[in-house]
């Protein structure tokens, strides 16, 4: 398999936070809603998005992102994107090392070819209090090299 870039995306949750734990741990369910930029030479627009994650035990957090991306050139793109975030201390706070992969869907000619694209995100997850969690992402296609 190969990847290739296909663009950066940073998007800021913070909007109707509600965070509960209902097991009497660190398990739970978190959902916020946030937005953002994606920009790369073939898809650059804006994202409004919803996160229902799943926090485990643990501390590590399992987004599960639905939302649309609305392209320079007026396009309507629904995305997809689930993963698993882990956290480490850091001087500046935590940080978090996330892995997700991602999905389109979308009946804009131009962006046909998203709806058989399979996408990996990596991403740098930053808690910042008063604020919501932000980060770098950065999207790749993944080339199955075996056909």
């Amino acid at each position: 398999m190969r990847l290739e870039y296909l663009c950066d995306m940073n998007i800021l949750v913070n909007e109707a936070q509600a965070m509960v734990k209902p097991h009497g741990s660190e398990e739970g369910s978190l959902f916020v809603l946030g937005g953002g930029e994606i920009a790369g030479e073939r898809l650059r627009g804006t994202i409004r998005c919803a996160n229902h994650a799943h926090r485990r035990s643990d501390g590590a957090m399992m987004p599960d992102l639905d939302g649309t991306i609305t392209t320079t050139d007026g396009a309507a793109i629904v995305f997809h994107m689930r993963g698993l975030t882990t956290f480490r201390t850091t001087a500046e706070g935590p940080l978090g090392d996330q892995v997700s992969w991602m999905s389109f869907e979308t009946e804009s000619e131009p962006y046909r070819w998203l709806n058989s694209a399979r996408c990996v995100v990596e991403g740098a997850v930053r808690i910042v209090p008063g604020r919501g969690a932000t980060g770098p992402n950065r999207v790749y296609i993944c080339v199955n090299e075996m056909l």
